[in-house]
Formats: C-alpha cells, sequence, structure tokens
C-alpha cells in the first residue's frame, strides 16, 4: 500500500499491515473493537458517508458471511446511535 496517512509519515512508502492497522487504514477485531475504532474516526469527522469492504483478503466465504452479519447486526446499529444524536 502506497497511499499515505497524514501525519503518520507514510507517504510515497508501503505500509505493513501492523502499520496500517495502527493508523485505522485497517479495521480488524470484534464488533466491539470495531465500534470503538469507528466511533473515534467518525466523532471528530462527521462524515457524510463511510464505505465499508467486508471482504478484503483471503478469506473463506463463510467467514465472510459471518463477518457481514456481525458487522450489520451489532456494529451498524451501534454506529447509528452515534451518529444520530443530536449535536450541542
Amino acid at each position: 500500500m502506497r497511499r499515505p496517512t497524514i501525519g503518520t509519515g507514510t507517504f510515497g512508502r508501503e505500509m505493513s499491515y501492523d502499520e496500517r492497522r495502527v493508523v485505522n487504514n485497517i479495521i480488524v477485531g470484534t464488533p466491539d473493537t470495531v465500534i470503538t475504532k469507528l466511533t473515534e474516526i467518525i466523532e471528530p469527522l462527521n462524515p457524510g458517508s463511510l464505505h465499508i469492504s467486508g471482504d478484503e483478503g483471503p478469506m473463506p466465504p463463510q467467514d465472510v458471511r459471518r463477518s457481514i452479519a456481525l458487522f450489520g447486526r451489532e456494529v451498524v446499529p451501534a454506529l447509528h446511535e452515534i451518529t444520530l444524536q443530536p449535536y450541542a
């Protein structure tokens, strides 16, 4: 991956998997971990849309289905609660 993440010193150089995880270019983990990490991104930026890819890399189809199901059942509702809060 040669795409930089602003402020991380990664401009123009390939990043390892662990480096991408540290700067949230890749977000993996339990639904609670994903909710926490996405909240850290969404709250300060308040993006108009969020694009998620749930099947990157060599994952067996049953793992992809499980990941998508967990995301839809647990992560999306939690993010809706966060993003639909009225602004102060």
